[in-house]
């Protein structure tokens, strides 16, 4: 009888052992998960976060820049193209422009975003060198008095076609470098978008 009672104690005991390393098990097992899915929470809020002070760092700048290119349209606009210092006029608000757009802070936006702002400003400042590269524009005077020149000499029709001929390879020249800086701006907005910082 007591041989029955020590073997059925230790049966209780074996099972009692059995289901306390199940139950230890268990609650480690769900321990371990809770930790992954608080890690896991902690860095999905981390990146939540730095994703919206990306976003709020590239506002600044979009702002910042705004303000700028806005102060340069109104003076290019105010320009009126009658010489060819005019153009250098326009090719000096543009210079000026990048010059304190490259002041602004990007340190605070992702590295893809400052980059392709700074592409975008390249191509503001290769127009720029493109307007400044005009043909040379002869006032009334020094047109009439090289055509005359060039009369004497028999060629009559040549000096305009040579100046028609400059002034349309330095407009489609020009009108690429536009092209481009608009092409950069819409890199820029295209990053802005993926961080939520589109206007």
């Amino acid at each position: 009888m007591k041989v029955l009672l020590w073997v059925g104690l230790s049966l209780v005991a074996v099972c009692l052992i059995v289901i306390a390393t199940g139950v230890k098990q268990g609650v480690n097992s769900a321990m371990t998960e809770g930790a992954k899915a608080g890690i896991e929470e902690a860095r999905q809020n981390e990146a939540k976060t730095a994703q919206q002070a990306y976003a709020t760092a590239i506002r600044e700048v979009i702002k910042q820049d705004g303000e700028l290119s806005n102060a340069m349209n109104a003076a290019i606009n105010a320009t009126k193209v009658a010489t060819a210092n005019d153009f250098d006029k326009i090719a000096a608000q543009i210079e000026n422009y990048v010059g304190q757009a490259k002041q602004i802070d990007t340190s605070a936006c992702p590295r893809e975003f400052a980059e392709a702002y700074y592409r975008h400003l390249a191509a503001w400042g290769d127009e720029a060198r493109s307007l400044k590269d005009h043909p040379e524009i002869p006032t009334d005077e020094e047109a009439l008095t090289e055509g005359f020149f060039r009369g004497l000499a028999g060629d009559l029709t040549g000096v305009r076609l040579q100046r028609k001929e400059e002034m349309k390879a330095w407009l489609a020249n020009l009108k690429a470098k536009d092209a481009e800086s608009h092409r950069t701006w819409e890199e820029v907005e295209a990053v802005a978008v993926r961080y939520g910082a589109a206007s």
